[in-house]
């Protein structure tokens, strides 16, 4: 179940950039808006649990979890670029 959640991460994040490119460089914390630019994922496996901006704006994490097994949740922070264990950070 971690490469599903690692997955969903990793392609929600391109999403994001995708989304953002036809945004004036803006990002979202809607999923609707990124399921709209083309981001699936198995519903019933696992779920984008946040995204939230950070920096003003520049950047953003994305957090999501296994529906299959509830104690694996992983983030995806902007400023990172990898797919990490745990929580997003809380914002400074």
């Amino acid at each position: 179940w971690n490469a599903q959640v690692e997955s969903l991460l990793k392609n929600a994040a391109t999403t994001q950039e995708s989304w953002s490119t036809g945004n004036e460089g803006a990002y979202t914390t809607d999923v609707g808006l990124l399921e709209d630019e083309g981001l699936t994922y198995s519903a019933e496996a696992v779920k984008v649990d946040s995204i939230t901006l950070t920096g003003d704006g520049t950047g953003y994490c994305i957090q999501a979890s296994s529906l299959k097994d509830t104690s694996i949740v992983k983030y995806y922070a902007s400023d990172v670029g990898a797919p990490k264990d745990g929580a997003c950070p809380a914002a400074a």
